[in-house]
């Protein structure tokens, strides 16, 4: 997908990617580095695994707390249940005295860390998308071959619109912005599970779930009540990819 480049999406991204390989190193190597550990490593100079795996927490520990600790994050709730969440993971790994984690607790603690942290790049995605002009470029680029007069359709203008929006930056968009950030982070949920064509498709299909209704009627008609509607439809498809 086009990367869309905001100084907090950055930052996000850098430590999202030092807790990311933190976790990595604290479960996937369990078993192994178990196993490596004989009867001499009492008397080893080498450190047990469950000394390793804590040294490693603590470098996970200190870059979420630097991702939490960003300004733009601090009142954040997906944040704040992060935190939680890391020093739940502490206890765990407190009470798994011999590294073995039989019964996965650790491992449950750390993947739901994970699932935080993807929630939380989602979420800077989708604050990102909340400036118009950067949702409409970012849909005009992710739906690369959908004709110009399908997408105004999707935008709520005409195709001389989105004729402009392509061929210049437009810095400020005055009609249906809420309309455009709020198709934008849709694309955004559907697109990794379907062609541009599929996501044009998915707008265009009526669904039980609406009463019979397409997502484009309940956009047209009220844009602020079909966000509550379709946004967990969206993300329950791109769920369904990652199931």
């Amino acid at each position: 997908m086009p990367t869309i480049e905001t100084p907090v999406r950055e930052r996000i991204d850098a430590e999202a990617e030092n807790v990311q390989t933190a976790l990595w190193r604290i479960v996937s190597t369990q078993e192994k580095a178990s196993g490596d550990l004989t009867g001499d490593a009492e008397t080893a100079k080498t450190p047990s695994w469950p000394e390793v795996r804590w040294e490693r927490y603590k470098q996970l520990r200190s870059a979420i707390r630097r991702l939490a600790d960003d300004a733009a994050w601090q009142d954040n709730e997906l944040a704040r249940e992060l935190l939680d969440q890391t020093f739940e993971l502490q206890e765990r790994l407190e009470q798994d005295l011999d590294g073995t984690d039989p019964g996965w607790r650790v491992r449950e603690v750390a993947d739901q860390i994970g699932d935080l942290l993807l929630a939380i790049q989602r979420e800077a995605e989708h604050t990102a998308l909340d400036d118009a002009p950067t949702a409409a470029r970012y849909v005009i680029d992710e739906l690369a071959g959908i004709d110009q007069e399908e997408l105004a359709g999707l935008f709520g203008v005409d195709a001389r619109t989105v004729r402009a929006w392509k061929s210049d930056k437009t810095k400020t968009i005055r009609k249906n912005p809420e309309r455009i950030t709020l198709i934008a982070q849709l694309v955004y949920d559907l697109h990794r599970a379907m062609t541009p064509r599929g996501v044009v498709r998915w707008f265009k299909r009526d669904r039980s779930q609406l009463e019979g209704q397409t997502p484009l009627d309940l956009i047209d008609a009220d844009v602020d009540a079909a966000a509550e509607a379709l946004r967990p439809l969206a993300r329950g498809v791109r769920g369904q990819l990652g199931s």
